[in-house]
């Protein structure tokens, strides 16, 4: 590890390494480096955490030291201290790899997706087929705009979930209405009316397709800043109860007479065990637990009144405005010169040796930058020069 010169200043930094220790994750993160790679993580970020003067470090080692797992880790915990971060590197092929490296710390330690943003050239990422989707610009814009949509939004399908668990009963009384005046019309003797329990489960199941999915959109492809940490929690505990209560729906010991007289109402009736048996009773009082996690969930997101996007430029705006690291090529950084967002307060940049140096000033001229970590081996290979005029 070597580091630029560092001007004196009464940062105290011994507060954030023990908040930094603090952290389980961390704890659980360093125990799988090595001594030296830990250092290097210390030593980067007490010069981050200095604001009395810019920065520049050098994290150095020859090939398979474990430098992209060193840079995952610092990234991860810079991103839990609320950091915002450009991360570089001068290949579609570097890029991805620190992406995927940060993305897998991110799952396992069950934190949102939504503060990291990939975006460049969607051929050259070629990020179709990998996990890595989720975090590319274009595909969020896409997922967003149907999350946040007025139409088919998270809103809609809280709305339609919650109406179905209160009415289902009124609902079917409804469907067979309309079932026998058709039967009237075209004189079918022969047709078998849907009974109470499969007309529940097929609208049940279709509900929660959507709504699960946008729950989905809504934990990987929202920042924390917005989705905040206890709407997370309850979004992620919202699809376990909803999972739940679609497998007791389908028990086969279930009668479709006896659940419709208890759908009837929201509240068990009195000496329920002495008409109903004990599968019915106990599904009665899952749909109540959903539907309070449901009212819970949208009178909760109602108050952070999360945007409604018409157009993709918004929605992309959104998306650099609230992301805590961003991740591109350094060529393909000059993008960011056109946007306004919040200020970036560190540049990184992996496989640093085999950038030119006209290419390290793209990202480097930001404003608002004012530390880089520099992470390579000065023994790999150098920047390639393809073009033909450039050689002569």
């Amino acid at each position: 590890m070597y580091d630029g010169k560092q001007v004196k200043g009464s940062c105290d930094y011994s507060s954030l390494y023990d908040a930094m220790w603090d952290d389980c994750s961390y704890r659980r993160l360093s125990s799988d480096l090595n001594e030296s790679q830990n250092n290097a993580i210390s030593n980067c970020l007490s010069g981050i955490h200095c604001s009395h003067n810019a920065t520049v470090k050098l994290v150095w080692g020859p090939p398979g030291t474990g430098k992209t797992k060193t840079l995952g880790t610092m990234l991860f915990v810079l991103m839990k201290m609320k950091y915002r971060i450009l991360v570089c590197a001068p290949t579609n092929v570097a890029i991805k790899e620190v992406a995927s490296r940060v993305l897998h710390i991110v799952r396992e330690s069950q934190c949102s997706a939504g503060d990291m943003l990939l975006f460049g050239n969607n051929d050259r990422l070629d990020v179709g087929s990998e996990e890595i989707e989720d975090i590319f610009l274009d595909n969020r814009v896409k997922k967003l705009r149907k999350c946040l949509s007025s139409f088919t939004g998270w809103r809609n399908c809280l709305i339609s979930m919650i109406h179905l668990l209160k009415s289902c009963a009124s609902d079917y009384k409804m469907f067979i209405e309309n079932e026998m005046l058709k039967l009237r019309k075209l004189e079918n003797k022969s047709y078998k009316l849907k009974s109470f329990l499969d007309f529940l489960r097929v609208r049940f199941l279709r509900r929660a397709e959507q709504l699960k999915d946008c729950i989905s959109m809504l934990c990987t492809h929202v920042p924390m800043c917005i989705i905040l940490k206890h709407n997370y929690r309850n979004l992620v505990c919202l699809n376990a109860t909803l999972e739940s209560f679609q497998k007791m729906l389908f028990e086969e010991n279930l009668t479709s007479d006896e659940l419709k007289t208890l759908f009837s109402n929201l509240e068990m009736p009195v000496n329920s065990s002495l008409y109903f048996n004990g599968t019915a009773e106990y599904v009665f009082k899952k749909r109540k637990e959903c539907l309070s996690a449901l009212e819970t969930m949208k009178d909760s997101l109602d108050r952070l009144e999360l945007k409604r996007f018409t157009d993709d430029e918004s929605v992309r705006d959104f998306c650099f405005e609230n992301s805590s690291i961003i991740f591109c090529t350094a060529s393909s950084s000059f993008r960011l010169h056109n946007i306004s967002m919040k200020p970036i307060n560190l540049l990184v940049i992996d496989e640093a040796a085999q950038l030119k140096e006209c290419e390290s000033i793209v990202p480097l001229l930001l404003p608002g930058i004012s530390h880089a970590i520099l992470v390579g081996d000065e023994c790999q290979l150098p920047s390639m020069v393809r073009s033909n005029v450039s050689i002569y």
